[in-house]
């Protein structure tokens, strides 16, 4: 009998518990899955720079599309076997950009994901990929391109977002008054004025709001 129960309460428990695969095992002890932003408050805590350091991590990971800063490590990695330099200038690109960003104070949740860092890093590969280091004082002159240029990759960027967050306003505002006017004519005379003054500053108010939101 008891080798019945047992038997039964262990099939019971495959079926509620199933197996845990390797992968989830191995991800249970090193968990480097997801964006590994539970790094953010003990980094800040040990040392303000740390964050930074994440940040240009997660800028190199941006490249391929992922936002984890162990990625950002692999990458940087990677760079190194396959060739010193383009990792030296890679990773000098995105201390650019994000100082930069740093500097001029920008959006601070854009520099934490790396959104800023991710094209210095473009560039020191770019520049990489031309540059001549067997001259003398030739990594200088090229180290020095990879800073302004990461620099200037941080101002395009910014320059380009405030533009599109000015034509959404402006977009969102344009047809909020559209819509106002079409309201207003499909309403007509036969509503009472009571009716289509509510109607209107909700509508009114809705445009507000989203306008806000952009």
């Amino acid at each position: 009998m008891v080798t019945r129960s047992d038997s039964a309460f262990d099939l019971l428990k495959g079926v509620l518990q199933p197996p845990v695969s390797l992968r989830t095992q191995l991800q249970r002890l090193l968990p480097t899955s997801g964006t590994l932003h539970q790094l953010q408050a003990p980094a800040a805590e040990l040392n303000p720079g740390l964050v930074s350091v994440l940040a240009g991590l997660r800028g190199l990971a941006q490249v391929i599309f992922i936002n984890n800063p162990i990625s950002g490590l692999v990458l940087l990695a990677a760079f190194w076997v396959q060739s010193p330099a383009t990792a030296l200038l890679a990773l000098l690109g995105a201390a650019a950009a994000h100082g930069t960003a740093s500097q001029l104070g920008l959006e601070p949740g854009l520099r934490q994901e790396g959104i800023y860092g991710f094209n210095g890093v473009l560039v020191g590969c770019a520049i990489a990929h031309f540059a001549q280091l067997d001259r003398p004082w030739a990594g200088l002159v090229w180290a020095g391109l990879v800073l302004v240029g990461g620099a200037l990759s941080t101002l395009l960027l910014e320059g380009l977002r405030r533009g599109l967050h000015r034509r959404l306003k402006t977009g969102i505002g344009d047809g909020g008054g559209l819509g106002v006017k079409l309201l207003a004519g499909q309403m007509g005379k036969g509503a009472p004025h009571t009716l289509k003054r509510q109607a209107l500053n909700l509508l009114q108010r809705d445009c507000s709001l989203s306008a806000k939101l952009c």
